[in-house]
C-alpha cells in the first residue's frame, strides 16, 4: 500500500513514524528541506521537497499511484486544498488533518458530506480529545482512564492503574476472572508495565504500578472496577451524583475550546490563567459560557485554596510548553491532589508521568491514528485505536466471504498476539467470548492485536473480508 503524507509538522511527523514501523510504501512531502532530509536519511521513505499545493510537487511524488493521501500540515486551509488536488489525481482515499474546530460545525460538515470539499475523512484531534476527556470526567469517581468507545458507545475499553491498594495486585488474570461471580462479558486485553504494553495472558500476574486495559459493556464498568478496588458503593453513588469542580489551568489555545464544551454539561468550570495579554484574550471569550476566570499561578499557595475546594477536584493542566505542564502537574501531585489531567504534546513523556502515578495523560498523537487506521487496515473497519503504539484495537464487521466464518474462537486466537475481545451478534446482542464461540457472518468483533502481527492476522484471518 502506498501512502503519501503531506506536511511534516507535529501531526505529519507522528503519522509517518507510526506507519514506518510497518511495511508501507511511504512518500513524505514538505517545503522544509531539513525536515525531509532528517526523516528520509534515517528511514526507508521517499522524500519530496516542495509545496504540497503545487501540482508539479504532487507529480514528483507520483501521487496518482497512492492508495491514501494524508494532508497534515499545520495550516488547515492548505490541507483542504491539497486533498482537492489529490482527488483530481485519482487517489483512492483522501484524509485531512484539521485543527480549527470551526470545521466541525454543521455548515462545514455539510460541505464535506456532499463532497463539495472532496475529503473522505477529517482527522479532528481536538474533538477526539474533548470526547475522551468527557468520558474520563464521567467516570472520574472510580479513577479509570484511556476510555475508548465501540459499538455505538455501548462498549468501552479503558485502563485501570493498580496501586498498592488494588485487590488485583499479585493475582493472575485468570484468578481475577474467577472472582467475577456474575456472568458479565468483559475481558482484560493488555497490561502496560513500565511503559511496555503486552497482550494479556491469563497466567500473567498483575503487579503494583501496572496499567490494565479492560473491555466491557458500559453498564458494568463499576462492577468490573470492583474487581480491582474495594468499592464503597454508598460513597461512589454520592460522588457519581455530584457535579465535579473542574479547574483548567495553563496558556494553551485549546483551553478555550475545551472549557466552552465542558460548560455545556458542567456548571462548575474555572479557568486559571496568568495575566499575560494573550491568556486574557482566551479567558474573556469564555465569560459568555459562564466559566469563572481567575488570574493566578496555580502552583502559588496564596490564592489556590480560594478556588480549589477539595483534593478530589478535577484539575486539567494545559500549556504550550510541556515543561510548564509537567511542573504544574507534579507540584499538584505532591500536594496530594489526585484527579489530575495532564495535556502533553510529547508522548515520550508518558512513561515519566506514569511513574509518578499521573493516571489521566492526554496526548494529541494518541487520538490521531484512529481514522487513519480505519482506512489502512483490511476489512470493514468501524473503529480502530492504537494502544500504547504497540497494539491496536479494531472493531470489524465479518463479511460472508471472510475466512473466519464458521471457525471457533480458540482456532483463531494466538496467545500474546491476537485476541477476540468482544462479540456483538447479528441481532445486536453483546455475547461473552468463549473458546467454543463460533464466528458468523455479520458479527461485529472487537479484536486486539500486536502491531508486528497485524499483517499475518489480516492474511490468515481477515483475507477476503472486503473482496
Amino acid at each position: 500500500m502506498k501512502v503519501v503524507i503531506a506536511g511534516l509538522g507535529d501531526s505529519g511527523n507522528y503519522i509517518a513514524k507510526y506507519l514506518l514501523e510497518e511495511d508501507f510504501d511511504i512518500t513524505i512531502i514538505d517545503i522544509n528541506e531539513q525536515k525531509i532530509r532528517l526523516m528520509s536519511d534515517n528511514e526507508e521513505v521517499a522524500g519530496i521537497i516542495g509545496d504540497i499545493t503545487d501540482i508539479s510537487t504532487l507529480n514528483n511524488a507520483n501521487i496518482e499511484d497512492a492508495d491514501i493521501f494524508i494532508a497534515a500540515t499545520d495550516k488547515d486551509e492548505v490541507n483542504i486544498l491539497a486533498t482537492q488536488l489529490a482527488k483530481h489525481f485519482g487517489v483512492k482515499y483522501n484524509l485531512c488533518v484539521l485543527k480549527d474546530s470551526k470545521y466541525q460545525s454543521e455548515e462545514y460538515k455539510e460541505l464535506f458530506r456532499n463532497k463539495v470539499i472532496p475529503v473522505d475523512d477529517i482527522i479532528s484531534i481536538d474533538n477526539s480529545m474533548i470526547k475522551s476527556i468527557f468520558e474520563q470526567i464521567k467516570y472520574n469517581y472510580i479513577k479509570i482512564s484511556n476510555v475508548l468507545t465501540f459499538f455505538n458507545e455501548e462498549i468501552k475499553m479503558f485502563s485501570i492503574v493498580c496501586n498498592e491498594n488494588s485487590l488485583a495486585v499479585n493475582k493472575t488474570i485468570s484468578s481475577i476472572y474467577e472472582s467475577m461471580r456474575e456472568n458479565i462479558p468483559f475481558k482484560i486485553v493488555g497490561v502496560q508495565k513500565n511503559n511496555n504494553f503486552n497482550m494479556a495472558v491469563e497466567r500473567d500476574i498483575i503487579r503494583e504500578g501496572d496499567r490494565v486495559f479492560v473491555i466491557a459493556e458500559e453498564a458494568y464498568i463499576k462492577n468490573i472496577y470492583a474487581l480491582f478496588f474495594d468499592v464503597d458503593q454508598s460513597s461512589h453513588k454520592f460522588l457519581e451524583s455530584q457535579t465535579p469542580n473542574i479547574i483548567i489551568c495553563g496558556d494553551h489555545p485549546f483551553i478555550k475550546l475545551l472549557a466552552s464544551n465542558l460548560a455545556r454539561i458542567y456548571n462548575r468550570i474555572k479557568v486559571v490563567v496568568s495575566p499575560a495579554q494573550e491568556n486574557m484574550a482566551i479567558a474573556i471569550d469564555l465569560e459568555k459560557y459562564g466559566v469563572q476566570l481567575i488570574e493566578d499561578d496555580i502552583i502559588a499557595d496564596e490564592y489556590r485554596n480560594n478556588y480549589i475546594k477539595s483534593k478530589d477536584d478535577i484539575i486539567i493542566t494545559i500549556n504550550k510548553d510541556d515543561n510548564n505542564t509537567l511542573l504544574q502537574t507534579l507540584f499538584l501531585k505532591y500536594q496530594d491532589f489526585s484527579n489530575l489531567f495532564c495535556y502533553i504534546n510529547n508522548d515520550e513523556a508518558e512513561g515519566f508521568l506514569l511513574s509518578h502515578q499521573i493516571d489521566h495523560i492526554i496526548t494529541p498523537s494518541y487520538f490521531m491514528m484512529s481514522p487513519i487506521l480505519s482506512y489502512i487496515r483490511r476489512g470493514v473497519i468501524m473503529n480502530a485505536y492504537s494502544l500504547a503504539k504497540k497494539a491496536e484495537a479494531m472493531e470489524i464487521i465479518v463479511s460472508e466471504n471472510s475466512k473466519i466464518v464458521g471457525k471457533k474462537v480458540d482456532e483463531l486466537e494466538v496467545e500474546g498476539k491476537f485476541m477476540i475481545a468482544m462479540i456483538v451478534d447479528e441481532q445486536g446482542k453483546i455475547i461473552k467470548v468463549e473458546d467454543s464461540t463460533v464466528i458468523k457472518a455479520q458479527y461485529q468483533l472487537i479484536i486486539v492485536v500486536l502491531r508486528k502481527y497485524i499483517s499475518t492476522m489480516e492474511e490468515n484471518f481477515l483475507a477476503n473480508i472486503d473482496s
